[in-house]
């Protein structure tokens, strides 16, 4: 089964993922598509404002709490729009300094 999908993602938290997630769900719904919203991780805010701007309920997908099967579940069995977006959990690089901390104290 193809889904029509975009996946945002950014280098750190804070670096404006969901206002340009909010900004492209708006964009496709003036052009005539129907949005319907992830987030990755469980989150809670950020899930309330893309289901604001697209007036879908949005999704969170966490693999640690859904285990794969049901995350894959629920993205198929939640992708009735035209296109699905998904937000990314804080960035790319969170967590970095943390692992570099745990390395230095074993070693």
């Amino acid at each position: 089964m193809k889904i029509p999908r975009i996946v945002l993602a950014g280098t750190t938290s804070g670096v404006g993922k969901t206002s340009i997630t909010c900004g492209i769900i708006y964009a496709l719904q003036k052009q005539g598509y129907s949005v319907q919203p992830f987030k990755v991780g469980p989150d809670y805010i950020d899930p309330s404002y893309l289901s604001s701007i697209s007036n879908h309920d949005a999704y969170n997908l966490d693999v640690w709490l859904m285990g794969k099967n049901q995350l894959l579940n629920s993205f198929i069995s939640n992708s009735k729009s035209d296109i699905s977006i998904i937000e990314g959990v804080m960035g790319y690089y969170d967590g970095l300094v943390v692992i570099q901390i745990m390395l230095a104290l074993i070693m």
